[in-house]
């Protein structure tokens, strides 16, 4: 699982964000940012998260019809949160009134809850990135060569993280932070015991190429290698053997000055490299099913020469 977007701004940053919307509301907000923080429990990006897909405060203002959507979307299971909605609405409760915030806290904690429990036991680890955006002009093109002959995209600062689920939360281990370079693509073996990622230390000096981690050790080796080719978007294979893209084919788009990658497999140790599709354009993000089949997107470009 990839998650692609850098590392959430830190508390006071999301809560000026969020809340400082004008003066006439400052007071609550400072009540607000208190009564949050107050819960030990909840992780403090959270609550931003559940505020911004709310529209808790769109326009500046409470919106009490946005604890409403809250209590609504756990159904039958918050019918006693829906009464207690109905009776501030009865009192005509201001929207300053602590009640509403605590009754919206518990609402999402109820919704998170019911979003979660189906599949809670199949998550209890997910491997991700974090970085910006990768692409260009197209959404394949994120290759980022250091010698790229046109376009070239590279954002530095990333990291390689671990999310370890407690309950209905999680807490994020940090496996590798990089500054200066992308981590990307993280797919993990079969066994659950090593994760295989792209990595580009550098815009100039390096490329993407494949590394494996140890997640017990946390050792890290680099797979495969060569200063002006781009390895990335590794997927394991049953075998022990790689699957991965690459723009080791050497050619570009027929219509763009950009780099082209095909699919491309290698052992366990990043030998034995042997092109598998034979594209014009970009065969990438590979997927590979439970079954051992491979699933990938086929770009195809259509070029209108004219006299």
């Amino acid at each position: 699982f990839c998650l692609r977007s850098k590392q959430r701004r830190s508390r006071p940053a999301i809560f000026v964000l969020i809340f400082c919307r004008g003066l006439g509301i400052l007071f609550f907000n400072i009540w607000l940012i208190v009564a949050v923080s107050a819960d030990p429990i909840l992780l403090e990006t959270i609550q931003a998260d559940w505020a911004l897909q709310d529209g808790l405060f769109q326009d500046g203002h409470f919106q009490i019809g946005a604890v409403e959507k809250s209590i609504v979307e756990s159904g039958d299971r918050a019918n006693d949160l829906l009464a207690e909605f109905n009776l501030l609405v009865a009192e005509n409760a201001p929207r300053h009134d602590t009640r509403w915030i605590d009754l919206y806290h518990r609402a999402c904690k109820l919704r998170r809850a019911v979003r979660l429990e189906a599949s809670l036991d199949k998550i209890r680890h997910v491997v991700f990135t974090k970085h910006d955006t990768l692409g260009g002009s197209h959404y394949a093109y994120t290759e980022a060569l250091s010698d790229a002959q046109s376009e070239r995209n590279f954002s530095p600062g990333s990291a390689l993280c671990l999310l370890e689920m407690d309950g209905f939360y999680a807490k994020t281990i940090t496996l590798i932070d990089d500054p200066a370079g992308v981590i990307r693509d993280p797919d993990v073996s079969w066994d659950g015991q090593r994760i295989l990622f792209a990595w580009k230390q550098s815009d100039r000096l390096d490329d993407y190429h494949l590394y494996e981690m140890d997640i017990q050790a946390r050792s890290v080796r680099q797979l495969t290698f060569g200063l002006g080719f781009a390895d990335y978007e590794p997927a394991y294979l049953p075998n022990g053997d790689i699957l991965f893209n690459s723009t080791r084919c050497v050619q570009t788009v027929d219509c763009w000055w950009t780099e082209v990658s095909n699919l491309y497999t290698c052992d366990k140790d990043g030998k034995y490299l042997r092109r598998l599709s034979h594209d014009q354009v970009h065969t990438n993000y590979p997927t590979v099913t439970s079954d051992g089949r491979d699933l990938h997107p086929l770009g195809l470009f259509r070029c209108h020469l004219l006299d």
